[in-house]
């Protein structure tokens, strides 16, 4: 599907100097390619997406684990006193400090942009065990709550400690108990070859 309006491929409103100018040829094939004034975006699209491409080729590397949170791991997030150690947490070995991305996404989905639920990730200086109670001075990176299908964000491996280091990654369900279970993916990209990804519970 293309758009079809002013400034797309068989717009009237192209002209020599125009196409010139930015250097524009009309493709004939419906390639996904297109131009439109910044009035007719506004009124066609609700959200807009900018998509970071993390390739190998790029020096990333990544790695999935499905997941879920149910019964006692549904304990909501924050927790209550003492079900911090329920929620689903995952051991994150990177050899070096570097760059990182962080995806969680939930599979139950309310339109193509909502969830569920109200979810959350956070990493946190750990010493490889699993988080008991939340220490703010140890949380390296964290997504804000949100009950978008898709979160992410971005972490920065920090270089004042020792490597090879083992984070903990922790992901939340913002309601607790039936309300607040359901699967997700966790995906964690890092620019270290030997990244290594481990559920704990």
């Amino acid at each position: 599907m293309e758009w079809s309006g002013d400034w797309s491929d068989e717009s009237e409103n192209w002209n020599k100097r125009a196409m010139n100018k930015i250097g524009y040829k009309p493709s004939q094939e419906t390639d996904g390619i297109f131009w439109m004034n910044s009035i007719d975006f506004l009124q066609n699209f609700k959200y807009m997406y900018v998509c970071r491409v993390l390739n190998n080729s790029d020096g990333w590397n990544n790695i999935r684990m499905d997941s879920e949170w149910k019964g006692k791991s549904a304990a909501g997030f924050p927790p209550p006193k003492g079900a911090f150690r329920d929620l689903p947490q995952f051991l994150v070995t990177v050899h070096k400090p570097c760059s990182g991305f962080i995806q969680l996404r939930q599979h139950t989905t309310i339109t193509t942009f909502k969830g569920k639920n109200y979810i959350s990730w956070l990493v946190m200086k750990n010493e490889g065990e699993r988080i008991t109670k939340l220490r703010r001075n140890l949380v390296v990176a964290n997504a804000k709550i949100s009950n978008l299908v898709l979160i992410s964000g971005e972490v920065e491996f920090p270089e004042n400690i020792d490597y090879p280091y083992t984070f903990t990654v922790l992901c939340g369900s913002k309601q607790s108990g039936p309300e607040g279970e359901g699967g997700f993916d966790l995906t964690i990209y890092a620019q270290d070859p030997k990244l290594k990804v481990v559920k704990i519970n």
